[in-house]
């Protein structure tokens, strides 16, 4: 793959992390724990300033996960920039904030 100016450390992890995926899995388990992982401190940021109702950053996580991946295919969602998916994910964060 061509490497973006863009493109961060933790997404050249998940792309490559992927390539060595098996194929035939729509969103394999090991990219759904990396992409929570890497979530997490991104939503703990945002959570130290907010009231997030007991949710923890893992939960808000794993849900907006689930809504990604009932709504797009991962082929589509890793050929995306950076900036489409975080819009992609930005109202599964608002639903799955206000779940708790």
């Amino acid at each position: 793959y061509e490497i973006m100016p863009r493109l961060v450390g933790s997404e050249m992890c998940i792309r490559d992390r992927v390539a060595a995926a098996n194929q035939d899995s729509e969103w394999p388990d090991e990219y759904q724990a990396l992409w929570v992982d890497i979530c997490q401190p991104i939503v703990k940021a945002l959570t130290d300033s907010a009231d997030v109702d007991g949710l923890s950053p893992r939960d808000i996580c794993q849900c907006t996960l689930d809504g990604l991946m009932k709504a797009f295919s991962l082929k589509d969602y890793e050929s995306w920039t950076q900036d489409t998916k975080d819009r992609a994910a930005a109202p599964y964060v608002t639903m799955c904030w206000g779940t708790g």
